[in-house]
Parts: structure tokens; C-alpha cells; sequence
């Protein structure tokens, strides 16, 4: 429930607001920071299923009870 292998699992355990954005900046064990629709967002890397990389794309999964 926590973390999903993909899209399809999150959306099928409960609703999950998924948030599209594109990485800006990540270091190892630290925090990766991303912008969303003109917002900038501070995610811990150790929560992203495979090592961010600068200019790719990633979907930030958030929740409901998490907000």
C-alpha cells in the first residue's frame, strides 16, 4: 500500500493523487527536488523506486490521509 510497483497497484489498493513532474536536482540519500505544474517539491530519495535522473520525468504519488 505504501509503495506500489506501479500506477496501476496504487490506483487499485485506493485512490492515490498522482503528481507528474520533472526532476531538477537529486543526490544520493538525500532528497530529490522536482517541479510540478510551476511548483518546486523536496521528495527523500530513498522513496523513489529507481535512482532520479536530472531532466527525467517522475510521478510523485501522494495518499489522501498523507495530506
Amino acid at each position: 500500500y505504501e509503495t506500489p510497483r506501479s500506477t496501476f497497484v496504487a490506483n487499485f489498493l485506493g485512490t492515490s493523487n498522482l503528481v507528474p513532474g520533472t526532476v531538477d536536482d537529486a543526490t544520493p540519500g538525500g532528497d530529490v527536488a522536482l517541479t510540478s505544474r510551476g511548483t518546486r517539491l523536496l521528495v527523500p530519495a530513498a522513496r523513489c523506486a529507481a535512482p532520479p535522473r536530472v531532466g527525467g520525468a517522475l510521478l510523485l504519488g501522494v495518499r489522501p490521509e498523507k495530506v
